[in-house]
């Protein structure tokens, strides 16, 4: 769900890029720490992406490569025998799109209440 919310920032991106064009040697520094996950070709993509400022780029494969991988892995093995839950999504990151989805999920958690 995280990733998805990423994917969609990403996708929806606008001329606030946040924290991240003020912050490049930190980023660089944290890239490094990832040097046992993933290889010195990914590192170096990664690197260049931050030197030229390609923030969407960047956060893209970030989560798509590194962050959504590393989740599934951790879920498959520390949660194996738990009923799998149901997903939301949403396109719209407008206030009221976040709203129907709080909606769609307040609705479902009821439901799911209301079964227990």
């Amino acid at each position: 769900m995280v990733a998805e919310i990423g994917r969609l920032a990403v996708k929806n991106w606008r001329n606030e890029p946040g924290p991240f064009p003020a912050l490049p040697k930190f980023l660089l520094s944290r890239l490094e720490i990832l040097h046992n996950l993933q290889s010195r070709e990914t590192l170096a993509r990664w690197q260049q992406l931050v030197s030229e400022g390609q923030w969407p780029t960047l956060v893209r494969e970030l989560l798509e490569l590194h962050y959504d991988p590393l989740y599934r892995r951790s879920q498959s093995h520390n949660y194996t025998g738990m009923p799998t839950l149901q997903n939301f999504s949403t396109d719209d990151l407008s206030a009221n799109g976040i709203a129907r989805l709080a909606e769609d999920i307040a609705q479902s958690q009821s439901r799911t209440a209301q079964i227990a």
